[in-house]
């Protein structure tokens, strides 16, 4: 869901949205973890954790870049808990390079975030990681979104997450 919320939406800060549309969020954060430098925030959308980390893109970004990196890579399949195994290393690998990690969940259109897998994967989440500093205050102004099916935002409600996340960036001496 955070795919639509393009790069160019921020004004006032530097954003890289490596979020993979219809991918892992432990794709990214893998991805980011391979880098020598990194940036000292990442912010990860956390509605849809089941889906395995990608590999194969991870390797080519890896075979593109020409060196080796080792990395703990999630246990392949859907079920969630296992994933869960997988996104504490990545966590803990970059929070011992001093970076913060952060998670959120975008609105979801209607009642769907009353379901059974938005209410597990937030429970779990918030289980897994349950210290506040993981968790910021976002307000997405729910009642001013708008979707274009049942699960995609539109351009201007991507543009009202960009600028929430602008400023909750904005206002954190971790980005800096």
């Amino acid at each position: 869901m955070t795919y639509r919320v393009k790069e160019n939406y921020f004004l006032k800060v530097l954003v890289r949205n490596i979020a993979i549309s219809g991918g892992s969020p432990l794709t990214g954060l893998a991805i980011v973890g391979s880098y020598s430098s990194i940036p000292r925030l990442a912010m990860v959308e956390m509605n849809i954790m089941a889906r395995p980390t990608e590999s194969g893109l991870i390797e080519q970004i890896w075979e593109k870049r020409c060196r080796a990196v080792s990395m703990v890579s999630a246990v392949s399949g859907d079920y969630f808990p296992h994933l869960l195994l997988g996104i504490k290393p990545l966590v803990e690998d970059l929070e011992g390079r001093g970076r913060r990690i952060v998670y959120f969940e975008l609105p979801y259109p209607g009642q769907l975030g009353d379901y059974h897998y938005a209410v597990l994967t937030r429970s779990l989440m918030q289980a897994a990681f349950p210290d506040p500093k993981y968790w910021p205050d976002l307000d997405f102004h729910r009642s001013e979104l708008r979707w274009t099916d049942s699960a995609h935002m539109d351009e201007r409600s991507a543009i009202i997450v960009a600028k929430e996340i602008e400023r909750y960036i904005a206002s954190s001496p971790a980005a800096f």
